[in-house]
């Protein structure tokens, strides 16, 4: 039985797109919310699901109100919708615990990334694909062994700062291996660098 997925998107557009994305990819339980109240009257309805949420509804950082609501529920793991990767907002979000995020204009294979990865912890709540230096190496063999670490240190959510420490290299050299990183891997970014590993696992 497929699980149901809830997104939470006060754009009818995007919400549109997302959930015709999902329902692509074989999802026939999909449920939209607007708002806040919305969301929270449908979380108590339904005993279990995948949830989608915008960071910013109505006000600023709705969705993480939304999200802090769901950190003792392990029946609704959920993604954030952002338009935002800058460092200030990746940090407010991480300590949310959230599965992931897909970026805005999203694409078909980041939510598929997402879903798979969400719906393995809807059937595993309390475990997360065990990933090391060596799964990274047998998945992406075109990294180097730094390069290796530098994504690991990614999927584990750490910063450059933290990642820099773990090396004992400066920001900038880390900085350098990102680079390095997206293109070998054809993405642009921080987060599509991770998703394009949590499509593989």
């Amino acid at each position: 039985m497929n699980p149901n997925i809830i997104i939470v998107e006060d754009n009818p557009i995007i919400s549109l797109d997302l959930t015709s994305y999902i329902k692509k990819l074989g999802y026939t339980q999909v449920f939209s919310c607007m708002n806040e109240a919305e969301a929270q009257a449908l979380l108590l309805e339904i005993e279990s699901g995948f949830v989608f949420l915008d960071i910013n509804l109505d006000n600023k950082y709705t969705g993480i109100n939304i999200a802090k609501s769901l950190a003792s529920r392990t029946s609704f793991p959920f993604a954030y919708i952002t338009a935002n990767t800058d460092a200030q907002t990746l940090e407010e979000l991480k300590g949310t615990h959230p599965v992931g995020f897909i970026v805005k204009p999203f694409k078909e294979e980041e939510v598929k990334a997402i879903l798979i990865l969400g719906c393995h912890q809807l059937k595993h709540p309390h475990e997360k694909p065990d990933v090391d230096e060596s799964t990274i190496a047998q998945l992406f063999s075109e990294l180097t062994k730094t390069e290796r670490k530098v994504m690991l240190g990614l999927y584990k959510g750490d910063s450059n700062q933290e990642i820099a420490d773990q090396l004992f290299v400066s920001t900038n050299t880390i900085k350098t291996h990102l680079k390095s990183i997206f293109v070998k891997l054809d993405v642009n970014s921080r987060l599509k660098a991770v998703q394009t590993l949590l499509s593989k696992l």
